[in-house]
């Protein structure tokens, strides 16, 4: 099984000054030698130690590598995920266009595009769309649709220095093993000026789960793929530290929530996102960044 498992540093500073996050580990129903690690000095929550590239790689193609069975019983299924936030992309493609690009013509890169709803949105709008997608399915599904959607990595794009306005990924930052080799790529592919929108779940860092830790109270998940399936924790201030450090300028970080509540339960809605706007944040987070000119 060790075969099967590495270590890593930091993955936005690259620091070794790591302690253990007992809390996060004891959420996600796991168990040594994997475990859930924070930075000392940037702050960053990852996943350490953690599946090897090769079981990663052995995991993608529907097999279970050694020691990692118990994970494995559930795989998760990303493209239904997708599918059902087309209306939530149509209506992002539209808020991005009316503060960022309002009656331009838009060259857009989705990262993770799966099987193409973001880049349907786009078309939509009327701008040109291109996507990159590491599962051949979701490939297969967007080809399909006939849409322009490459099989590649979000560490590795193939597409030359300068080519995009608007570089777009959807949850998907906090699978990747190398998130700031992902954000250099997406920098070097923006043209001068261009934007990067990037949304992630904020999962251990929200006021929901300080919550949890403060009245010991920490829900225990099914164990399953979902366990694993997240490499990278980021908060607020980790996903800052990751555009920042890959070289965008006026980052802005956003909360979203869900559907407020209602009756009396809505008065402590508000007092949640208004602490959040402060201190911690959403279960949910959104950067946005500009490629300086």
């Amino acid at each position: 099984m060790l075969s099967n498992i590495e270590n890593v540093s930091c993955l936005v500073c690259k620091s070794v000054d790591l302690i253990d996050f007992y809390e996060g580990s004891l959420h996600l129903n796991i168990e040594p030698p994997i475990g859930v690690t924070r930075c000392k000095k940037c702050r960053l929550l990852f996943l350490n130690p953690r599946p090897s590239a090769h079981a990663r790689q052995q995991i993608f193609a529907g097999l279970k590598p050694e020691g990692l069975e118990g994970y494995l019983h559930n795989l998760a299924n990303y493209g239904a995920v997708t599918k059902s936030r087309r209306e939530l992309f149509k209506a992002r493609v539209s808020e991005i266009s009316t503060h960022y690009f309002q009656g331009k013509k838009v060259a857009v890169l989705d990262i993770g595009a799966s099987s193409g709803e973001f880049l349907e949105a786009v078309i939509d709008q009327g701008w040109e769309a291109v996507g990159v997608e590491p599962s051949a399915e979701g490939v297969r599904a967007a080809k399909a649709k006939g849409l322009n959607i490459i099989q590649s990595p979000a560490e590795m794009l193939p597409f030359p220095g300068h080519s995009f306005d608007l570089v777009h990924s959807n949850h998907v930052f906090e699978h990747l093993a190398d998130p700031m080799a992902a954000a250099k790529e997406a920098y070097r592919v923006l043209k001068p000026g261009g934007l990067v929108f990037i949304e992630v779940p904020n999962q251990f860092d929200n006021i929901r789960f300080f919550r949890y830790r403060l009245t010991g109270t920490i829900p225990v998940r099914e164990r399953n793929i979902r366990s694993i399936h997240h490499l990278v924790f980021f908060s607020r201030k980790s996903l800052r530290g990751l555009l920042h450090g890959a070289g965008f300028e006026k980052i802005k970080i956003k909360n979203k929530y869900g559907a407020g509540r209602s009756g009396v339960a809505y008065l402590g809605s508000l007092l949640v996102r208004f602490v959040g706007k402060f201190y911690l944040g959403a279960p949910v987070i959104q950067a946005l960044g500009v490629k300086p000119t």
